[in-house]
């Protein structure tokens, strides 16, 4: 992969789901395959924050070896909301942070992104990305963002809209924890016929202006999140490489 980004930042991995949409490929969602790396170690090295935080369970943590990696244990959840509930104690030790998941990461400029943060302050950094042909045709897969002159204007929690090409990806830069301080009113106030997830509570964020939240754009944007995405990359992975081994 190209050069990490070398934050100094701290980052906090969140992978204590049950990884129910890539169940199909038999292997559990951190430890898929990607260019030769379990995809959490692959995420991970990609922002190469100097602190990394694991937040995960018993059946995962047997299967990480590296010591130089902190966690922190608590029981299976169904969404990351679930994940960051269970955890405050972890976060509240935790400032200008990256919120990540194992299954995605993207590609910016670090010296573009701290000149953004300085700038504008966020309490919370939501990073958008320009959707694939893939992506698009999985109908409410994805949460897409509308952005006008460069600004966050709605988010369209697990559906598309006919004003919006700009994906929702899946990690996150916070402030401090006080971030999350709102989840109890979000759970009161949330009208939802599914589980609710960490995409419902920025959007109630944002929509009642209870924090300072700012877009930025990824350069480019890599998700594993479900079965036909692992696939596509794999089938690219593949490609790239014999095409590499014919060339030389």
């Amino acid at each position: 992969f190209k050069k990490s980004l070398k934050f100094n930042n701290s980052n906090i991995m969140l992978m204590a789901g049950k990884g129910k949409r890539v169940k199909d490929l038999n292997v559990p969602k951190p430890f898929l395959n990607i260019n030769g790396f379990q995809s959490f170690k692959y995420v991970l090295k990609k922002f190469g924050s100097k602190k990394n935080i694991i937040i995960t369970h018993r059946k995962y943590n047997k299967k990480i070896k590296e010591k130089n990696f902190k966690i922190h244990l608590i029981n299976e959840t169904k969404s990351m909301l679930s994940t960051v509930q269970k955890s405050r104690n972890t976060f509240k030790k935790y400032k200008k942070f990256f919120l990540t998941s194992c299954d995605c990461y993207g590609e910016f400029n670090k010296i573009h992104f701290n000149k953004f943060l300085k700038k504008n302050e966020p309490n919370l950094v939501i990073f958008g990305y320009d959707l694939s042909n893939l992506q698009k045709s999985l109908i409410n897969a994805h949460t897409t963002l509308e952005i006008k002159k460069n600004k966050l204007f709605k988010i369209n929690v697990k559906k598309s809209s006919g004003n919006s090409q700009i994906g929702h990806a899946g990690f996150f830069w916070i402030d401090n924890d006080d971030v999350f301080n709102f989840i109890e009113h979000f759970k009161k106030s949330k009208k939802l016929n599914r589980e609710a997830i960490i995409d419902d509570y920025f959007k109630y964020l944002f929509d009642r202006k209870k924090i300072k939240i700012s877009y930025y754009k990824l350069n480019k944007y890599i998700h594993i999140g479900s079965v036909l995405e692992y696939k596509e990359f794999k089938y690219w992975e593949d490609y790239f490489l014999n095409e590499n081994r014919k060339t030389n």
